[in-house]
């Protein structure tokens, strides 16, 4: 494991520079155990929502379609509508940080992808 941000600047970026930069700065913090569990989180928990909205949406409901076998109570559309912008301001943010950092490196990874 990395421990030093010069170490950490130069392994995933290539560059020697300045570790007080923001960009190393986001670098450590992109790497961070404590990042990677909150994204991780936020996708369990959006991946949940849907399963949810999915389930609850009276088309669902009428037509026996239903994934689960739990009665949900009326759930207003703007409750999952703004969690849904939530995730989607995090997961943006997510990926443009990751850009910032790694720039065009980001595209030749398979993590971006999956």
């Amino acid at each position: 494991e990395i421990k030093d941000r010069e170490e950490l600047a130069v392994a995933l970026l290539g560059i020697v520079g300045n570790a007080a930069s923001v960009r190393f700065r986001v670098a450590w913090w992109l790497e961070s155990k404590q990042f990677n569990f909150a994204i991780a989180t936020m996708i369990i928990l959006n991946a949940l929502l849907m399963s949810v909205e999915l389930d609850s949406n009276p088309i669902a409901e009428d037509t026996a379609t239903s994934l689960g076998f739990i009665t949900y109570p009326k759930i207003p559309s703007w409750f999952f509508d703004g969690f849904e912008a939530f995730f989607l301001t995090c997961f943006t943010t997510e990926l443009l940080m990751r850009f910032y950092v790694y720039r065009l490196q980001l595209l030749r990874s398979i993590w971006c992808y999956i």
